[in-house]
């Protein structure tokens, strides 16, 4: 996943990630900070390393495990490439729609991981360049259309990003793909829109407990305080306090904060 790369930096740290970052503490952050300082020169052995050792620190640490996929995926080895990003999505479910094709080297794949990690360093057009090469290969590429739908996110041209983002839909219609463009709507203060693409997520994958939250904040900007009570409290259902996965505490922390804010505001 050089696309990983990408994906892992801006990881999305990117994007989402608003929830990707790890949560081991300064220790785990740093070591991580550095192991993708040296995968951008090159140094793949130190890099391992420090992603290893942040491992230590947190064994809990998705990001850790992307980044020994990317490292195994440059080195060649795909089998270990698939087993590290397979452990990744385990601890965040986000991971699986970020980049599907983990472990291959198709040609399109190898444009797909280049235009991620132009994005990476926030080459955006080189990044949109790569990304429209590869769907000038493969025209039916939903992964590069999520790529150029987030570079555009990022942009905060939106509607571009809805235009690329429905287009991966069309194509794949997964889970994730409307999770993103949900995010977009709701950046845009579509709430009815967004909670629509929520919805969809929702049905596809019930256990997607970060569309639950997600569309909760969208009732609650509205002023339907049950209904968004009902969605925070199912993603407590969906993460309970014994999952101490990072993407689970975040889930937790969310939901546990938006049901105290309902609370105070309805007991008014």
């Amino acid at each position: 996943m050089k696309r990983m790369h990408v994906i892992s930096v801006c990881l999305l740290v990117f994007l989402f990630f608003a929830g990707c970052q790890t949560l081991g503490g300064a220790s785990e952050s740093a070591d991580i900070a550095r192991a993708w300082r040296q995968h951008r020169r090159g140094n793949y052995k130190f890099a391992m390393w420090d992603f290893e050792h942040a491992l230590k620190h947190n064994p809990q640490s998705a990001e850790a495990y992307f980044g020994l996929a990317v490292i195994y995926e440059d080195l060649g080895d795909y089998s270990k490439t698939k087993q590290h990003f397979l452990k990744a999505v385990e601890l965040d479910p986000r991971y699986s729609f970020l980049y599907y094709d983990v472990g291959s080297n198709k040609l399109e794949s190898a444009d797909i991981r280049r235009g991620w990690r132009e994005r990476a360093r926030n080459n955006y057009d080189q990044a949109i360049t790569t990304f429209k090469l590869a769907l000038e290969k493969t025209p039916q590429s939903a992964e590069a259309y999520i790529g150029l739908g987030n570079i555009y996110e990022d942009k905060k041209d939106y509607n571009q990003a809805l235009k690329y983002y429905s287009k991966a839909i069309e194509i794949k219609p997964k889970s994730g793909y409307f999770w993103l463009r949900g995010d977009v709507w709701r950046r845009r203060n579509d709430c009815e829109r967004a909670i629509e693409d929520y919805t969809s997520a929702i049905t596809k994958d019930p256990s997607f407990a970060a569309a639950h939250t997600d569309r909760g904040f969208c009732y609650m900007s509205m002023g339907k305080y049950e209904t968004a009570l009902a969605d925070y409290k199912k993603a407590l259902e969906l993460v309970p306090s014994n999952d101490q996965r990072p993407y689970a505490i975040r889930v937790r922390t969310i939901a546990l904060k938006a049901i105290s804010d309902i609370q105070k505001k309805t007991l008014k």
